[in-house]
């Protein structure tokens, strides 16, 4: 992909993007965070972190389904199951 088929958003665009996913993750808002790593990556797929953020928040979130109420088998494996794509070499994610 080249940059003229990128979105339109400068690096800095990119790392506030980031950040606001951070934080919605430390506020266990692991959709939201989820929707920034998920734009982060798809600009710039060739950005690690983003990925790795994108795990973290699905691998969050599944386990916040298994823990909680809202349990729903299905979302649950769907999410680990996209968070292990995502980062592979995360190894405790595999004994979930």
């Amino acid at each position: 992909m080249g940059e003229a088929n990128l979105p339109s958003l400068s690096a800095p665009a990119w790392v506030a993007r980031n950040k606001a996913g951070i934080e919605a993750l430390d506020k266990d808002a692991f959709e939201v965070a989820a929707e920034h790593f998920s734009a982060c990556l798809a600009g710039r797929p060739d950005e690690v972190v983003y990925a790795r953020n994108l795990a973290e928040a699905y691998a969050r979130w599944a386990m916040s389904l298994q823990a909680g109420d809202a349990w729903d088998r299905t979302r649950w494996i769907v999410l680990l199951e996209q968070a292990v794509g995502l980062h592979p070499e995360r190894l405790d994610l595999s004994d979930l």
